[in-house]
């Protein structure tokens, strides 16, 4: 089932606008950079700062407008399909080939795996004009002159330390960065997909999708944002953990939830 799930991805004309909508992004980000070289040839920015992930000086617009909106989009490329397959009875016909739990697991792994397959290429992409148009650079908004105990604090020396690494190892954090970012956008993915089991309503889904994606993201002590953003000075490495840590466990009762309302009761899924 989880096969027949992809395939409806990749044929799907809203999966494939949602991806051209995240690449162009992307590279606009880019062509934007492009034009700030060109503006100021002085630009000492490291071509990994300067990506979506990175969040450098030139960047932040297009990194938040990515990031911001990141369950909306996941939303209309997969997750509203359930819906709308609902309403059309599809899922009657479904049954006839699968269970009700077999269906709820395979989109839930499908609701994981398309927005970080999506995000992974439009973020190569984004790498690698960044790549091209900054090659040589090796600035980090200054980062780069502070030392180890510049970035430290009294009571957590490791956050410091960790800063420090990521701005001399840049191509190296670049990549577990990005492997974590896959990671959040896939457990963003599962959420809204979880909303969609449990309210059957799309715009439902939409909004409640957004508000506590936003809530994860900009609560300073619960902010996913120092998981999937390296070069932050404010970087504290316990509360990223735990803000992780809570983000796994509201996602998993989402699913708890999800399973019961969809799975388990005797109406359709």
């Amino acid at each position: 089932m989880l096969k027949e799930e992809i395939l409806k991805t990749i044929k799907s004309t809203k999966s494939r606008l949602v991806f051209a909508i995240m690449v162009i992004i992307a590279a606009a980000s880019s062509f934007y950079v492009l034009s700030c070289k060109l503006k100021y040839p002085e630009m000492s920015s490291h071509p990994v700062y300067e990506t979506i992930i990175g969040v450098g000086d030139f960047t932040y617009e297009f990194s938040c407008l990515y990031t911001w909106f990141m369950p909306i989009f996941i939303t209309i490329g997969y997750c509203e399909k359930y819906v709308n397959e609902m309403k059309c009875g599809m899922t009657s016909i479904y049954y006839t080939r699968t269970s009700k739990k077999q269906l709820f697991f395979a989109k839930i792994a499908n609701s994981f795996i398309y927005p970080a397959v999506v995000n992974f290429i439009a973020n190569i992409i984004n790498f690698l004009m960044s790549g091209i148009i900054l090659h040589g650079n090796k600035g980090f908004g200054g980062l780069e002159y502070w030392t180890v105990n510049e970035l430290s604090n009294a009571d957590d020396e490791i956050s410091g330390k960790m800063v420090y690494y990521c701005v001399h190892h840049p191509y190296f954090t670049y990549f577990v960065y990005l492997l974590s970012f896959m990671f959040v956008c896939g457990l963003i993915g599962i959420m809204c997909q979880c909303l969609c089991f449990i309210f059957r309503d799309n715009r439902i889904a939409y909004i409640l999708s957004f508000a506590i994606w936003m809530v994860m993201y900009a609560t300073p002590q619960l902010s996913l944002g120092e998981i999937i953003q390296p070069f932050l000075p404010e970087f504290e490495f316990y509360y990223s953990i735990l803000s992780l840590v809570y983000y796994l466990v509201f996602v998993f009762l989402l699913c708890v939830a999800a399973y019961f309302r969809t799975v388990r009761r005797k109406d359709e899924i």
